[in-house]
């Protein structure tokens, strides 16, 4: 398996400590605690390597972090946008109206006064209105809060579901850890045994075989001792009948010679 190492987060963090540290006054003392507990959380766990967890922590972090601070500054942009542009409008009509103010203390006897003073009502509501809709526009809440409060019941709700199901296979990996370690020592227990049933088997096997070696070596001794004893009886045998023919053959030539004898 390639590794792949927690990329987004760093990347993150990276993000975190350089708005920090370009904005440290807005941040304040305690702003490098938006990276260094996510530096510390790295270290600890990007051993590597990862696949779907990263994954899901890179889709985690443009969803509930990406996404969140883009429409937050969204608002908070489209707030000051506001704000400063009323405020500069009610400084263009207050402008206005100390102009039209001192037109009308310049000559008292102003033959337009009339129409000046018209206009200048005119602007000073307008002023007044602005105003007022300063005021409640500031009376208005922000909608980050509830969008901060919303997407992170979602990101609760997502991430418990998520870190059930990895706990719940983290059980199983635990269980068919076990059972697969049960099965090695039943293998192991198996292998011994079938070890020492082939150890006695050879024991059993070599005494046989020595025990018909010593029987071989005594049965053939015996063939040999009656071979011997038969060629000795043959021998004799043979001494025996070459004596009888010996003397069959003086007993005939001998009775041939008497035979002989007698007729002359």
């Amino acid at each position: 398996m390639a590794a792949c190492h927690l990329d987004a987060p760093r990347e993150l963090s990276r993000n975190l400590r350089s708005q920090v540290d370009d904005n440290a006054e807005f941040f304040g003392e305690r702003g490098s605690l938006l990276h260094t507990g996510l530096d510390e959380v790295i270290d600890e766990f990007d051993k590597g390597p990862f696949q779907e967890e990263s994954i899901v922590i890179n889709g985690a972090i443009r969803e509930y972090v990406v996404t969140v601070f883009d429409e937050i500054q969204k608002d908070s942009t489209n707030h000051c946008l506001l704000m400063d542009g009323r405020k500069q409008e009610i400084k263009d009509l207050l402008d206005k109206v100390r102009c039209r103010s001192s037109e009308l203390g310049s000559e008292p006897l102003n033959p337009d006064r009339l129409p000046l003073e018209d206009r200048r009502t005119i602007l000073v509501n307008k002023v007044w209105s602005l105003h007022e809709e300063r005021t409640r526009l500031v009376a208005v809440p922000s909608r980050v809060p509830d969008l901060l409060h919303a997407r992170l019941g979602q990101f609760k709700e997502v991430n418990d579901t998520h870190v059930r199901e990895l706990r719940d296979r983290q059980s199983l990996h635990r269980r068919e850890a076990l059972s697969c370690q049960s099965s090695c020592t039943q293998q192991e227990q198996y292998l011994q045994r079938k070890l020492r049933e082939c150890h006695s088997l050879v024991e059993a096997s070599g005494s046989r075989e020595r025990s018909m070696e010593t029987e071989l070596e005594r049965t053939i001794s015996e063939v040999c001792d009656k071979l011997r004893t038969a060629l000795q009886l043959a021998e004799k045998i043979r001494i025996e009948r070459v004596g009888a023919e010996s003397s069959m053959m003086e007993r005939d030539a001998t009775q041939a010679s008497m035979q002989g004898h007698i007729r002359m």
